[in-house]
């Protein structure tokens, strides 16, 4: 499996959804920021002049708190540029004059929305082309009353279209989940950014309650194929699908009773080995098969008594000997047991529950969606 994705449901939601924010919240607009990107019909720019695009993109970020160095932001700034003019002076040395149509877009590379735009025309003089290329950029103001309304415009736009959509969101994820789609449905819920606080808050719940379906429906199906196993007597197999039932789940309890029921079935068996083994007076086959028998099983205590038999007729040596290699021999079995058994009390330990980690799968769609982003952002200006 590439990863395991887990999740939320619903009910109160419907009641909620309607109590969202209205966009002009502070605290929501100030957790958006902007990654300055190159689209690839813009990345044949001379890196000069690639590098002063950038600072400038990254300039009206920060300029208007924006700013933002994760490599995997899903909002970004960036731009398209279009030569309208080019000439050369009639002066001597001749001049380079170029005139550029410069378009700004804030984006989202998860959606490929483009949430507003703004262009301007700007020129530069240089002693040859990139110079002149680069001086029409120098001519960018990020403090410009045009770029301050761009970006205010991209905020406003970004906080509505996840206000107006969040309802669809967390519905459509609720079919998902009902139909057991449950990576899809956390891809939905997970596709509402923090900068709208209400609703991704809701959609972090929906997607714990999801997590919980998940983990249910994983567990009855693991629990079924267990007991298959179990019928054929294929130990290893349904100690598998067991282990993989986490404390939390509706069955938890049914897959202890049977890691309990096989634990005690591979006990009388060892058992009967080990007394056979004795009576034979092989010791070393009669340790063996008592290392498989947990002190706290339904044997336990049979087990202890022909270990003490066993002692007794062993020299000192020989017993210590003995015991060792019945030490090693427990060692191997508790790998087998490893996640069921522990305590000496008897008490099972469970599994350690694999929890779906939000921001992380964020992270990871957007850097799946960023390995070619700009030549997909290239095909979208």
């Amino acid at each position: 499996m590439k990863r395991i994705l887990y999740f939320l449901t619903l009910l109160l939601l419907q009641n909620v959804i309607y109590a969202q924010n209205e966009y002009g919240k502070i605290d929501d607009t100030e957790r958006i920021s902007l990654r300055p990107v190159i689209p690839s019909q813009v990345e044949k720019l001379s890196p000069a002049s690639k590098n002063l695009l950038i600072n400038k993109m990254r300039k009206i970020a920060t300029v208007n708190g924006l700013a933002d160095t994760d490599l995997f932001s899903r909002f970004v700034i960036t731009a398209s540029i279009d030569v309208l003019y080019k000439s050369t002076t009639s002066t001597i040395p001749p001049m380079f004059v170029y005139t550029l149509d410069v378009t700004f877009y804030i984006v989202d590379i998860r959606s490929q929305i483009i949430y507003t735009q703004t262009n301007m025309e700007i020129k530069g003089v240089g002693k040859n082309e990139t110079k002149a290329y680069i001086s029409a950029l120098k001519n960018i103001n990020p403090k410009s009353s045009r770029i301050k309304h761009f970006v205010e415009n991209g905020k406003e736009k970004i906080i509505e279209y996840f206000n107006d959509q969040c309802d669809f969101i967390i519905k459509q994820a609720e079919t998902l989940a009902a139909q057991k789609k449950y990576e899809n449905a956390i891809n939905e819920l997970s596709s509402v950014p923090n900068v709208c606080k209400d609703c991704y808050l809701i959609c972090m719940d929906k997607a714990n309650d999801v997590y919980k379906q998940y983990i249910d429906n994983k567990c009855t199906e693991d629990i079924t194929k267990a007991r298959a196993a179990w019928a054929s007597f294929n130990e290893k197999e349904a100690l598998d699908y067991l282990s993989q039932i986490f404390p939390d789940t509706k069955c938890y309890q049914e897959a202890q009773k049977l890691v309990e029921e096989i634990m005690n079935h591979d006990c009388s068996e060892s058992l009967g080995k080990a007394k056979a083994a004795w009576a034979n007076r092989d010791s070393d086959d009669a340790a063996k098969y008592l290392a498989k028998i947990p002190a706290f099983s339904q044997c336990g205590k049979d087990a202890d008594m022909l270990a003490k038999e066993i002692k007794k007729s062993l020299d000192a040596q020989a017993y210590s000997s003995w015991q060792d290699k019945k030490e090693r021999e427990e060692k191997e079995y508790n790998l087998k047991y490893a996640q069921f058994l522990a305590n000496p009390q008897g008490e099972y330990i469970a599994p350690v529950p694999k929890t779906y980690d939000i921001k992380a799968e964020k992270i990871q769609q957007t850097r799946e969606l960023s390995s070619d982003f700009s030549k997909t952002l290239g095909n979208m200006l």
